[in-house]
């Protein structure tokens, strides 16, 4: 190959095509949603309210800073996160209906906390729905977004996750009596 004509040199360029799987030969055969199921391991597993993600994709929030070192530190490695099946639905219900969003695609592609024992969930569930929002007499009792924030932390709990991460006022507030 010719080189910069100010040194009049060339340049040597060899190259060997191996015979493997590339990275680009593994995505062009994924599916358009790749499910990534992460195995429960506590002490590791961050699980993310669907909050946070719009922390981090709306810069003008005021918990993006947060947002960002969550999604840096796991980026770098140094935590795994997850979200659950709630997540996904809630996802789901929330979806443009009209065109291609490439913010519900990335979601979407967030791996799924795996959950080996789903005996219990609803009425745990139930159970903080009662903590967190009738006994603290809460106008958003019995909501579809109260339910759907209980079942996240119900299946963060079964999930042996170290973490639930949000922004929800009212589940922040019962922090201490969801930890007991």
């Amino acid at each position: 190959m010719e080189g910069g004509k100010a040194r009049n040199r060339r340049i040597g360029v060899r190259e060997k095509t191996l015979a493997v799987p590339t990275l680009f030969d593994v995505l062009d055969n994924a599916s358009q949603t790749p499910k990534v199921t992460v195995l429960p391991a506590k002490d590791r597993i961050w699980v993310l309210d669907i909050n946070v993600l719009f922390d981090l994709i709306k810069h003008g929030r005021d918990r993006y800073q947060s947002a960002y070192r969550v999604f840096g530190a796991a980026l770098a490695g140094r935590i795994n996160v997850a979200v659950t099946s709630e997540f996904q639905r809630e996802l789901a219900r929330s979806k443009p209906s009209v065109g291609d969003d490439p913010i519900f695609e990335l979601a979407a592609a967030l791996p799924t906390l795996q959950l080996g024992d789903v005996n219990g969930l609803k009425s745990l569930a139930d159970e903080l729905h009662d903590l967190v929002f009738v006994e603290k007499g809460s106008k958003q009792a019995s909501t579809v977004q109260a339910l759907s924030d209980c079942r996240h932390v119900a299946e963060s709990i079964k999930g042996n996750a170290s973490a639930f991460i949000t922004s929800d006022g009212p589940m922040l507030s019962a922090r201490r009596d969801v930890r007991e």
